[in-house]
Parts: C-alpha cells; sequence; structure tokens
C-alpha cells in the first residue's frame, strides 16, 4: 500500500505524504480489516472458552486452563465428585445469618439448592442465589421450644447477600444418585436440635431417626 519508503534524500517530505495519503485512500479497507480482526479474535476467545467450560478442560488441566474465580468450584460444584459430570452435580447450601428468630438467642439459618452467584469487581462473592429455599423457625410447643423448616412462598429464588451470612455449608450431590428430600434431611437436623418427638411420623420435623 505504501510503496518503498526511505528517510534519505531530498524527496523524504513527498514520500511521507504519499504514505499518508495512499492510507487515507485506503481507509475503508484498512477499517473493514481492523474490525474483521476484532470479530476474529471475540469470536476465538469465545469458543476457546466455550470448549474449556464445556469439556471441563479447567477441571483436568487446572493450572493451565482453571478459572481464576474459586467460587466457580466451590459454590458450583464444579469438578468437586470425582468422575461426575458438573452438570451432573447438584449444590444445597445451609446459610446462618444473623437475623434474630422467634426464639431469643437464636438466629436464623436458611437452605437451599444453589441456582447462581454474583461476585464483584474484584472476584470477591457478593450474592449467593438458592431456590427451594426454607428458613429455620422455633416454636413453643407445651412449653417447650420445637425447630423446623418453612418453605419460603411465594417465590421461585432466594437471594442471600454474602456479608450477612456467618457461616455456610455447603453439600454435593449427584443428581443421578437416589438422596432424600429436604424434608427428610429437615428431619434429621430437627432431631439432633430438639427434645425426641411422640410423633410417629418418619417425615415430620421434629421426629426422632429410625
Amino acid at each position: 500500500m505504501t510503496g518503498e519508503f526511505s528517510n534519505t534524500g531530498t524527496d523524504y517530505n513527498l514520500r511521507f505524504a504519499e504514505i499518508l495519503e495512499r492510507l487515507y485512500q485506503n481507509k475503508i479497507y484498512l477499517l473493514a480489516y481492523y474490525g474483521l480482526i476484532l470479530l476474529a479474535s471475540l469470536g476465538f476467545g469465545h469458543s476457546c472458552r466455550w470448549i474449556v467450560w464445556e469439556f471441563e478442560l479447567d477441571v483436568r488441566f487446572p493450572r493451565i486452563l482453571g478459572f481464576r474465580n474459586d467460587w466457580i468450584y466451590s459454590i458450583l460444584g464444579r469438578g468437586k465428585i470425582a468422575g461426575v459430570a458438573s452438570k451432573d452435580i447438584i449444590v444445597w447450601v445451609d446459610a446462618l445469618t444473623g437475623e434474630p428468630t422467634e426464639e431469643a438467642g437464636k438466629t436464623r439459618i436458611y437452605r437451599g439448592l444453589v441456582a447462581a452467584f454474583t461476585t464483584d469487581e474484584k472476584g470477591a462473592l457478593r450474592d449467593l442465589i438458592i431456590t427451594v429455599a426454607r428458613r429455620s423457625k422455633f416454636k413453643k410447643v407445651d412449653g417447650k421450644t420445637e425447630f423446623s423448616w418453612q418453605r419460603i412462598d411465594p417465590g421461585d429464588y432466594l437471594l442471600l447477600r454474602y456479608s450477612d451470612i456467618k457461616n455456610l455449608n455447603i453439600t454435593y450431590r449427584n443428581v443421578h444418585d437416589p438422596v432424600r428430600s429436604l424434608d427428610e434431611i429437615a428431619g434429621q437436623v430437627a432431631t439432633a436440635l430438639t427434645p425426641v418427638s411422640q410423633t410417629s411420623d418418619p417425615t415430620h420435623p421434629t421426629s426422632p431417626a429410625s
């Protein structure tokens, strides 16, 4: 496009002006070329990221292809169960907060399946989004305090601020393995936290474990 250029001789200014003129005359082609380079780079980058994510290359080669944000693995359960694809791993959490409850001196616990999470500009966890959300509840029955789980309705998702969470318990499960329902799990937790109930219903939140 520019031809031969030399900074020696008496025609230096003339040759430099010719270069600028050629660039100006071909500005459409230059802009189109530059735009195609940007689009190709963008498409190539997205394709590589999709391949790494879809085939879990970041789990196989964490030192080379691992994502910098560790919450991707901790919260989403990615690569946490050996031999199980990440899409087949479900993650449920128990989040202890500082929110007061009906019982003095006790704070609220939230439970649910992880749906998503958000981070701030530095990569720190900001919000935890759960579904099938439940919250702990205390009530007086015959002078005794009983613990139970209360479904949060209506609402499909519950957003928890990570800054409000005191402790976070995370459990990973294979979606294809038979697992107990949240009601049954809640029953086991309640048995450990409250006096033995007289009910014989094994799904009752305060019934003793068999």
